[in-house]
């Protein structure tokens, strides 16, 4: 029961997130190519040095790179958009009440009591017993 709460916590919080992660990575990778930007126009306009020139090669490397994990994280949010909207569109508050009900569910199975049918002396036992 925990892991299909687990599966559809994380379901839930994906589809509802997703959205604004798209949105977070475009104004990461706004803010990149801006730096990668001022780092060109740094090395078109400025005399440096070797020691300078290895930095700014080293700065402009890093952002290239976290630039391209940003642009495949986008990509991979981009091809799921189209699912993840009708998904969330058709069964969002469905869920949620799903969720509820199998959270209410959990806590049901957990004080949950016997009457025995047949063998009365079982009950006390039954309903007395601590689960681990």
């Amino acid at each position: 029961m925990e892991d299909m709460e687990t599966f559809l916590t994380d379901l839930r919080n994906t589809l509802k997130d997703a959205p604004k992660e798209y949105d977070q990575l475009h104004q990461d990778l706004k803010r990149v190519e801006g730096e990668l930007n001022d780092i060109h126009h740094y090395i078109e306009f400025c005399n440096i040095n070797a020691a300078q020139a290895w930095k700014v090669y080293d700065s402009q490397r890093t952002l290239y790179r976290e630039r391209r994990t940003i642009k495949d994280r986008m990509e991979t949010l981009k091809a799921t958009k189209h699912l993840f909207d009708r998904m969330r569109k058709q069964y969002g508050n469905e869920m949620n009440q799903v969720l509820g009900n199998v959270r209410k569910l959990k806590e049901t199975q957990k004080v949950r009591s016997y009457r025995p049918r047949v063998r009365s002396e079982y009950a006390e036992i039954i309903n007395n017993r601590k689960d681990d």
